[in-house]
């Protein structure tokens, strides 16, 4: 089994390592894209369902967005039904990086799967849900 384990972590290593050199200049990570491709695609999104939908913990979603924040990416407003919580929504400058992001992550999926057909592609993206799946079954229990 540990055979899937390593393999995984070769893919998360060497994509983010991939990631991480596109979006440089950006002051972006590649464990932080994942946040501007949220924010912009849902404006007004929590804090708290940032972390739901990403699966990270609240303490690291709150330093993202205070980081994004003051890179001018996003601005944060007080939640008019929860004075605690706050809405994330993203600047023009986000806007624009959300586009360079998206062509970035397009072009990484067609990378890891060269030579695949669609259907192949739809097998493999059907597993990872699996295992997906299988892993927060096994967090949340």
């Amino acid at each position: 089994m540990h055979e899937f384990m390593s393999r995984f972590s070769i893919i998360h290593r060497q994509s983010s390592i991939a990631l991480d050199r596109r979006l440089k200049a950006d002051h972006i990570t590649g464990s932080q894209y994942t946040h501007i491709l949220v924010i912009c695609e849902n404006p007004g999104v929590s804090q708290e369902e940032i972390s739901d939908r990403l699966k990270i913990d609240k303490g690291s979603v709150a330093r993202t967005v205070k980081q994004f924040e003051r890179e001018g990416y996003v601005t944060r407003l007080t939640a008019a039904e929860d004075k605690r919580q706050y809405r994330i929504y993203p600047t023009d400058k986000a806007r624009a990086l959300y586009q360079k992001i998206h062509g970035i992550a397009v072009a990484a999926e067609d990378r890891l799967t060269m030579g695949f057909t669609d259907i192949e592609r739809e097998v493999l993206k059907n597993l990872l849900d699996k295992v997906a799946a299988n892993l927060e079954a096994q967090v949340n229990a």
